[in-house]
């Protein structure tokens, strides 16, 4: 049997509440032997960290601000990314990035967000969960910034072309795929990056 990560899932939404022990039950019989819980601002991330406390064995998880809620940022929230971030189930920082498909935040409070979660990364030495959706110039502006301070990052459920899968690979960045591949009117441009990327 393989033995799998998923490094994205979304386990403290409501739709868990029931039955999260056969989830992650059924999970670990079809091979998979680890899960990142993502954290998408504080509330999540907390409830992500408390998850895993729950179950260490399989679990850990990100601290971080997702795009969408990156008009929260503050300093109290920066500092309680900060000490979330020091608990040893948190393995990454994020989910952070930029999103301008549906700016949920503006644009501006994106930026501040994610470089502000960049430095941290950088300073605590922790890999980035990153998020990009159409905006891939000012994330990889950004992401060549402070590259070479990162010890890596994974571009979480990847969804762009070949060319941005070539750009992220170019920075020695990770890129993770989700079932959008399988989609029959969205996947197709995947289908074709994903033969670009490494099994490695």
């Amino acid at each position: 049997m393989n033995k799998l990560i998923d490094i994205g899932v979304n386990l403290t939404g409501k739709s868990f509440k029931k039955d999260l022990p056969q989830v992650i039950e059924r999970a670990t019989e079809t091979g998979v032997i680890s899960m990142g819980v993502t954290g998408t601002n504080v509330q999540h991330s907390d409830a992500a960290i408390e998850l895993c406390e729950k179950y260490p064995k399989i679990l850990f998880s990100t601290t971080g601000i997702h795009p969408h809620y990156a008009n929260e940022w503050s300093d109290k929230t920066a500092q309680e990314i900060h000490g979330m971030a020091q608990m040893n189930c948190v393995k990454a920082i994020g989910e952070c990035g930029l999103d301008y498909n549906r700016n949920l935040s503006s644009p501006k409070d994106q930026r501040r967000a994610f470089e502000a979660q960049l430095e941290l990364a950088a300073d605590l030495k922790l890999p980035v969960f990153l998020h990009q959706r159409d905006a891939h110039e000012d994330f990889i502006k950004l992401i060549k910034i402070w590259r070479s301070r990162l010890v890596g990052g994974v571009a979480h459920c990847f969804t762009g072309s070949v060319d941005e899968a070539k750009a992220y690979l170019a920075l020695d960045l990770m890129i993770g795929v989700t079932g959008w591949l399988c989609d029959e009117r969205r996947g197709i441009p995947l289908q074709q990056a994903v033969k670009e990327i490494p099994l490695d």
